[in-house]
């Protein structure tokens, strides 16, 4: 370890990491087509986005640099990204599988035809999210 004590070190890392996925929030605001389902609107402009865009290159930039000065080595990713997609996959098609007849009843009468729907939705969500676990495992 270099200038700082390794208890330091781990600390300014955590931080980092934390401050990271803020900016990762923050890039994925900044993207011109966000998702349907964001609970943002998309009320910057062009030249906001892309000023945010490299603001978070920036911020990125300037916590490396201090990794280096302060002799903290630098953080490798130890995720595998195709193992995060399958897990986040997998997650979705419970969150569908939970999402019966059974269950939407506690929250007050459903009629027949409206559940079937429902459940059928529920199926052809599951086979979608089974599609793009395919595209991972296939390659």
């Amino acid at each position: 370890m270099g200038r700082i004590h390794e208890n330091h070190a781990r600390r300014i890392l955590a931080t980092f990491t934390h401050i990271d996925q803020l900016l990762e929030s923050v890039e994925n605001l900044a993207r011109p087509n966000p998702s349907p389902f964001s609970r943002e609107r998309p009320d910057m402009s062009e030249k906001e986005r892309k000023q945010l865009v490299s603001f978070v290159k920036r911020a990125r930039e300037r916590m490396l640099a201090a990794f280096d000065r302060l002799g903290i080595p630098r953080p490798e990713p130890g995720l595998s990204a195709r193992r995060s997609v399958a897990t986040s996959l997998l997650y979705a098609e419970i969150a569908l599988a939970e999402l019966d007849v059974a269950t939407l009843r506690g929250y007050g009468p459903l009629d027949e035809r409206t559940a079937a729907e429902i459940r059928e939705l529920a199926e052809a969500l599951s086979r979608v999210m089974q599609e793009g676990a395919a595209l991972i495992r296939d390659r």
